[in-house]
């Protein structure tokens, strides 16, 4: 039976919670919000001045997020103060509502705590949560995107659209500015490393224990440790050579976190896991899911590849549920991307990964969540991973952030899979334009996981006289909703240069929104190319359109001049066009226009 004491001292205006046998998963007294969590502390304080002091018991070594609900008005701040610290927390704004609530997180060890939260100036206090959550991880610091034309994904960006404040663990190759602040408000930094001795047997477990301990992430003040890329079934035979060496390390850098990135069979994989879980380690699970033609097929798709491989690793490692990070993929624009198909929705993809991991069985106590990697991200799918992270892992829900469809229903035949059905079209020539396939083009552009998907396309040559154009109704818009139109585009016969290729894209009847509509070329690496091209580098284009709906249909042309007066190419050129992709766009403040989320 849970034994919970209130105590009013008028005198100092405090009010000492003390609550025992508390379970931060689900034990009594606690209220389970998701799978991700749980509510250790709520009560309503009234309009006070002064300070508050609760007694709490956190059940498991994990984060702990402070947040006070303030009237709003006045100046001033609010003070955290844990017991045993020499010095006070400033809490800082957060990110929801109208800005009168004040957040802080903390992670704390298993066990009871004593917090003072104190108000600054004039400022007053109306309730106070206290909720144990996930580790929250973001990769990676400094990231800027693959794309320029998405911005720069520096600091101030990330802190301006709420990613800092949703987060606790940046995941970084070096330790960059502003990380004093970013530490000062409690939360840690995670320094990327490398497996040394990889296909090399002779290196001993001394000298990659050597390697690791002398990181920056386990030596300089400025890291917490660090997470190193991967372990999976190409290093299957240096497992057990691995463990020993990351056992040792874990011994001399005791006080530093060693995050292995992990991926494979749950049964090749407990060789690894098993032997590190007395050693501290968090394992950094990756789960890169493939994006699925129909809705079934993506909840299935979801159910095999988070539930239950959670459910196989924990029947063989016991208990590694609580000490695993699922590691999401947030690669959603060339030249690397899970965003394969423009006929579903990617946002709405992510959206149901994360609503599984917060209300599957087989997720329960998880340690952790990751997106990985903003080098890879669509600025308007990084935004969404920020309140993906608030929605589910810090408010704790158990209702979808959106009610969008998966299917993405506005245009038919995005690929040309269907040659050109659906399409209206005027060509230049008698045979200007077809509907083709060329094996690999998808694999080229960048989508991942290899695959048919983008490899039929369609083909245009540019006409010297005028241009060649396909239009289509884009259907089932919602007037004063914001869309993007995406599309993918190379020269059929020279795609081993970069080079501007005219593709137009035109919306009639919409406002359209220059400020984020571009075109630009995308480098391919060499090292996700496919052999068959046999380039060294590969290029192709890139086109977003942004608009404004202001009726429930518009009208879409493609076309490969500049102008109805100008071609601005070469007459000739043979293009390739496809992934045309229409969505809704998460507008965001900063130069673009801003439309809320389409949520339940």
């Amino acid at each position: 039976m849970t034994t919970l004491t209130l105590l009013w001292i008028a005198a100092t205006c405090t009010v000492i919670l003390i609550v025992s046998d508390v379970m931060a998963w689900g034990g009594s007294g606690s209220r389970i919000l998701n799978n991700l969590v749980t509510e250790l502390h709520q009560s309503d304080i009234g309009s006070n001045q002064g300070s508050k002091e609760i007694n709490l018991f956190n059940s498991r070594e994990g984060w702990v997020i402070f947040c006070v609900d303030t009237d709003g008005a006045g100046g001033g701040g609010i003070n955290l103060r844990l017991k045993g610290s020499s010095t006070g927390i400033t809490m800082v704004r957060g990110v929801t509502g109208d800005g009168s609530t004040y957040e802080a997180m903390r992670y704390l060890p298993a066990g009871m705590h004593t917090a003072r939260i104190q108000t600054i100036g004039s400022m007053r206090m109306k309730s106070l949560s206290v909720r144990a959550i996930p580790e929250l991880l973001f990769a990676g610091y400094p990231g800027d995107p693959n794309i320029e034309e998405f911005g720069t994904y520096d600091w101030e960006y990330l802190d301006a659209i709420g990613l800092l404040d949703n987060v606790n663990v940046i995941v970084s190759a070096t330790e960059g500015e502003h990380i004093a602040s970013w530490r000062g408000r409690g939360k840690r930094l995670i320094q990327t490393s490398g497996l040394p001795g990889r296909g090399d047997q002779s290196m001993t477990i001394e000298q990659m224990a050597a390697h690791w301990a002398n990181q920056p992430g386990m030596v300089q003040p400025e890291f917490n440790g660090i997470i190193v890329d991967e372990f999976d079934e190409r290093v299957a035979d240096q497992f057990v050579t691995f463990a020993k060496a990351i056992t040792q390390v874990t011994q001399l850098r005791s006080g530093r976190d060693f995050y292995p990135y992990v991926h494979g069979d749950p049964a090749l994989l407990t060789k690894f896991i098993r032997p590190l879980m007395a050693s501290g380690c968090r394992f950094a699970y990756l789960r890169y899911l493939k994006e699925q033609p129909t809705l079934n097929q993506a909840k299935a798709e979801i159910d095999r590849q988070l539930v239950q491989e959670l459910v196989a690793l924990e029947a063989v490692v016991p208990e590694v549920t609580k000490r695993l990070i699922v590691v999401l993929g947030l690669l959603s624009a060339p030249p690397l991307t899970l965003n394969a198909n423009p006929g579903a929705s990617y946002k709405v993809f992510m959206d149901m990964q994360m609503h599984s991991l917060a209300t599957s069985s087989a997720a329960r106590g998880l340690y952790g969540i990751e997106q990985w990697i903003s080098s890879y991200a669509d600025e308007d799918y990084l935004r969404w991973a920020a309140k993906l992270f608030r929605h589910y892992c810090i408010e704790g829900s158990t209702q979808r952030l959106t009610d969008d469809p998966y299917m993405l229903d506005h245009i038919q035949n995005p690929e040309f899979e269907q040659g050109l059905a659906g399409w209206t079209v005027r060509a230049a020539e008698p045979t200007s334009i077809e509907a083709r396939k060329l094996d690999g083009l998808g694999w080229l552009q960048g989508r991942w996981p290899r695959g048919e998907q983008g490899d039929t396309f369609l083909w245009l040559r540019r006409s010297a006289y005028q241009a060649n154009c396909v239009s289509q109704t884009i259907q089932n818009l919602e007037p004063g909703r914001n869309y993007s139109v995406k599309v993918l585009f190379a020269d059929h016969g020279n795609l081993s240069k970069p080079h501007s290729n005219a593709i137009t894209v035109e919306v009639e009847g919409v406002e359209a929104i220059a400020n984020g509509s571009f075109q630009t070329v995308v480098k391919k690496r060499p090292s996700h190319q496919n052999k068959r091209f046999n380039l060294e580098d590969g290029y192709f284009g890139f086109q977003r359109f942004l608009f404004q709906a202001h009726s429930r249909t518009a009208l879409l042309t493609l076309s490969d001049w500049v102008s109805p007066q100008e071609s601005g190419g070469e007459a000739g050129q043979e293009l390739m066009v496809n992934f045309i992709e229409v969505e809704p766009y998460l507008a965001n403040n900063l130069g673009f226009r801003t439309d809320p989320i389409h949520a339940r």
